[in-house]
């Protein structure tokens, strides 16, 4: 099934969705898929249209990965050591969003490309986890370190606790720390038998590399393919 879509909602930014096939996409399924894109949806200029597979990334040859989902058991990720002074404890308001909203623009200035592939939650969208009981602060050697949080759906046939935020400050950074964040929310977590998913732009090399680390399998995600040369 194909739509027209708008990135950001924003009408200069159109594309074609494909968001359901009758069997899994192949690569020389492609240059079909493209001109039926733009056969139907053609005069709205579409640069791209989205194709989501369970393939690994980079099966489908010029094309650039969107978003990937990375999911385990929340049973399996409670294991791992913890390095000491790492902790989380539950968000009781939203008082660091502050802080939380310069760390996303401190890992922007210094890698541009972070610009779009990931964002910090809105302040009424942090609130909402923290209501949910599932949004946590994380502390290190004592001091706030960062958000890691969920809410509990079920997302693509997978009864989840889905990631909402998993962010580190900056002097947080850069000792280590990120893969066991999804082993601290897998111990703070319910034990009800759902996997802790997130969704992770398939170019921010180190969230998903994180995530990979910590015992997260890469199960699939969208992948943009070009309409306009």
């Amino acid at each position: 099934m194909l739509s027209i879509r708008f990135e950001g909602l924003d009408w200069e930014k159109p594309f074609v969705d494909a968001s359901v096939t009758t069997r899994p996409l192949m690569p020389d399924d492609l240059p079909a898929l493209r001109k039926v894109a733009l056969d139907i949806y053609g005069a709205f200029r579409p640069g791209r249209l989205r194709v989501w597979s369970a393939a690994e990334m980079g099966a489908f040859p010029d094309t650039r990965p969107d978003m990937r989902v990375l999911a385990a058991p929340l049973a399996d990720l409670r294991g791992a050591e913890l390095p000491d002074g790492l902790t989380l404890i539950p968000t009781r308001d939203t008082s660091h969003h502050a802080e939380a909203v310069a760390a996303y623009a401190d890992v922007d200035a210094e890698h541009p490309g972070h610009v779009g592939q990931a964002r910090m939650l809105s302040e009424d969208d942090l609130a909402a986890a923290i209501a949910a009981g599932t949004m946590f602060d994380v502390l290190w050697k004592g001091q706030w370190s960062g958000y890691a949080g969920t809410l509990p759906e079920t997302l693509l046939g997978l009864p989840a606790q889905v990631v909402q935020e998993l962010l580190l400050a900056p002097h947080a950074r850069g000792h280590g720390l990120g893969p066991h964040l999804s082993t601290l929310l897998a111990r703070a977590l319910p034990d009800d038998g759902r996997v802790l998913l997130g969704t992770i732009h398939g170019e921010n090399r180190g969230a998903r590399e994180a995530a990979l680390r910590a015992g997260r399998r890469d199960i699939g995600g969208w992948t943009w393919v070009p309409l306009q040369g």
